[in-house]
């Protein structure tokens, strides 16, 4: 397993970068391994919170939504209501859903 930040040359990708994550509650781990990706090009992320897999994990939904506001997004898009957006503290995290993160940009 590699960090993507170290895994792919990502300051080489032409457009606009478009990540969907399917990773069972490693999006922490994610987000800490892509860490100069997500600041170097602002990639839109389709992601889901799930509070079961993210206890698996050892941590909680609302440690990964925080994790996102020190990277720069406050705001997130509901799937079905893209591309209008809720705050974090807005988020449910009691229930699987599919979120849509694009930092510094969605408002």
């Amino acid at each position: 397993m590699a960090r993507l930040d170290d895994a792919i040359d990502w300051k080489r990708l032409r457009g606009r970068v478009f990540v969907k994550l399917d990773v069972e509650g490693g999006e922490l781990e994610f987000l800490n391994g892509a860490a100069a990706m997500i600041g170097g090009r602002s990639p839109i992320i389709l992601f889901e919170i799930n509070p079961t897999s993210a206890r698996a994990r050892g941590h909680s939904v609302e440690e990964l939504l925080e994790r996102w506001g020190r990277l720069g997004d406050e705001r997130f898009s509901e799937i079905d209501r893209y591309p209008a957006t809720i705050s974090r503290q807005e988020v449910d995290c009691t229930v699987l859903r599919n979120l849509v993160a694009s930092p510094q940009r969605l408002t």
